[in-house]
């Protein structure tokens, strides 16, 4: 009997092996955040609901408590990928519109998740996830508040992104995760003296500094709560904002007219808001039978919390020139009334993911598949700014497998195909300004996300 089945399973595994390796492109790319991306493809392949019973891997991120999930280490490596059909139709054909089209992007995600033994016995675990896309660590571009623009979607503006966690084991019905979400920021200065008679600069100087910043974030798992032959398992994860922001200033001292020129600049983006999660997950069917995985959650994010986005400038003027042209002390721009720079008013939003898996009873092929449904924090643009966002609903499915590694390795190697499709609800955005040069539009449009992940499990 064991030996009829241990074949089975062997035809199954050669036949969606077969099935994935025609499925699969020859070629990856990446982009995105973890919080919608997750690590690996499983979490992908039903739209990210993987808080209450996702990948030990990914839970460093997306839930902290879940690090235990899995009683061995585990690692997991991602590459992803983005690519994007958005439209804008303007309604006057002249319009003087600057417009900044989404970039496909690319990048790589890590997760570990290691539960500590001897004194701890599996009690207590430590996990980190991190994406990172390629060739830099932070890129971050302000857009002018008049320029159009995709709000989510806008590939200038990209970083590292961690998260670390630990998670505990009171009660073996119940997990508790603590961690952070890591962030950067940066400041400084330039100070220059300049000789107007020499046309030369007598002091020159700049100091600037990178620093690190870490948001909280807390999940909470209960599971394997069983009834009949199915576990349930309800979960609740908060984290933190997290962006990052850059303060410079410059100084010009001009010699011989006692006057100065002060330039403070600040600017604040990769801005990811303040998030609560309730979720809910099962896993129907024994342990010697297929399985059926079901998933849920609902998230809510204060993005009204958001600070304003766009680049905030000031230019003072100071000393005998200003005075000896009549115009008093210190000249400053912006004069009052003629700051471009208005906020946002971006709304809490709410999303919904729910998903659905089948895995076979060796535990070695599945599926998934997912939906999501996300509400914009974007309001109508009625004035002069063009933040560009609108509902979306996103359909993704996948397909993992387990193969085995010969005598390289012990344990065989999971992989996972996903596949996410953002398809954007068609929106108009209604000018009522007089002053407003680009006029009204309207936007729709679908992004597409490919994900490739390659996971091992350690006795």
């Amino acid at each position: 009997m064991e030996k009829t089945k241990m074949k089975q399973c062997s035809l199954q595994l050669r036949f969606v092996t077969f099935l994935v390796l025609c499925i699969t492109p020859s070629y990856v790319y990446a982009t995105g955040p973890l919080g919608d991306y997750g690590v690996n493809g499983k979490d992908a392949a039903w739209s990210g609901a993987g808080t209450a019973i996702g990948e030990a891997s990914g839970a460093a991120y997306q839930n902290p408590a879940n690090i235990l999930s899995s009683k061995r280490a585990e690692i997991s490596v991602g590459l992803h990928a983005s690519f994007s059909a958005l439209n804008l139709e303007f309604e006057n054909p002249n319009t003087n519109a600057r417009v900044h089209s989404a970039r496909n992007a690319q990048g790589l995600s890590l997760g570990v998740a290691i539960p500590f033994t001897g004194f701890f016995k599996r009690k207590v675990g430590f996990g980190v996830t991190l994406f990172s896309p390629p060739g830099h660590i932070v890129a971050a571009k302000v857009r002018d508040p008049e320029d159009v623009f995709w709000f989510r979607y806008d590939g200038a503006q990209d970083r590292l992104e961690t998260g670390v966690g630990l998670a505990f084991e009171p009660w073996k019905h119940l997990s508790i995760g603590v961690g952070a979400v890591v962030g950067s920021g940066g400041g400084g200065g330039a100070n220059l003296d300049l000789d107007l008679a020499a046309a030369s600069f007598t002091n020159q100087t700049i100091d600037m500094a990178l620093g690190v910043s870490a948001k909280p974030q807390a999940g909470l798992t209960l599971k394997e709560m069983k009834l009949g032959k199915s576990e349930w398992t309800l979960a609740a994860t908060y984290r933190g904002s997290s962006y990052t922001d850059v303060g410079l200033g410059a100084r010009v001292g001009i010699n011989g007219a006692d006057s100065n020129l002060w330039l403070p600049m600040y600017m604040l983006t990769n801005y990811s808001p303040e998030t609560y999660i309730g979720a809910l997950g099962a896993v129907l069917g024994g342990e010697e039978s297929h399985q059926v995985e079901l998933t849920g959650e609902f998230r809510w994010s204060r993005w009204s919390q958001a600070p304003n986005q766009f680049l905030q400038v000031e230019q003072r003027v100071s000393g005998d020139l200003t005075r000896d042209l009549g115009l008093g002390d210190a000249v400053i721009t912006p004069a009052p009334g003629n700051n471009r720079v208005v906020p946002l008013g971006l709304r809490d939003s709410w999303s919904v993911r729910a998903g659905f898996g089948f895995r076979n009873r060796c535990n070695n092929f599945g599926f998934r598949v997912g939906y999501g449904f996300r509400q914009t924090p974007v309001p109508n643009q009625q004035g002069l700014t063009n933040v560009v966002d609108t509902q979306a609903h996103l359909l993704s499915g996948g397909l993992w497998l387990k193969v085995p590694t010969g005598p390289i390795l012990e344990n065989p190697m999971e992989i996972a195909f996903a596949w996410q499709s953002q398809l954007m609800a068609p929106r108009t955005m209604e000018k009522a300004s007089q002053f407003d040069g680009v006029g009204s539009y309207s936007l729709n449009g679908m992004v597409h996300r490919p994900v490739l992940s390659l996971t091992y499990r350690f006795d």
